[in-house]
């Protein structure tokens, strides 16, 4: 059996990483799939289903200030 990694857990905070606005999303449900981890997350009582991969635990400031993060 194959071991999964699950970055998130119900119940925590985080964000959309390219959400202008950094709004606050709450985990509400994990849903593992063959093609990869689903996240169920929750703002204001609308519910969205998710990559993992476009979530992060961190606010990213620069880009609520509308500054586009550096490749370097």
């Amino acid at each position: 059996m194959e071991e999964i990694f699950i970055p998130f857990s119900i119940g925590q905070t985080v964000y959309f990483k390219t959400d202008e606005e950094q709004r606050k999303h709450l985990v509400t449900g994990i849903i593992i799939r063959k093609t990869g981890i689903i996240i169920e997350v929750s703002d204001k009582g609308l519910t969205s289903e998710v990559y993992d991969f476009e979530l992060t635990a961190k606010e990213n400031i620069l880009i609520k200030m509308g500054i586009e993060p550096s490749e370097d």
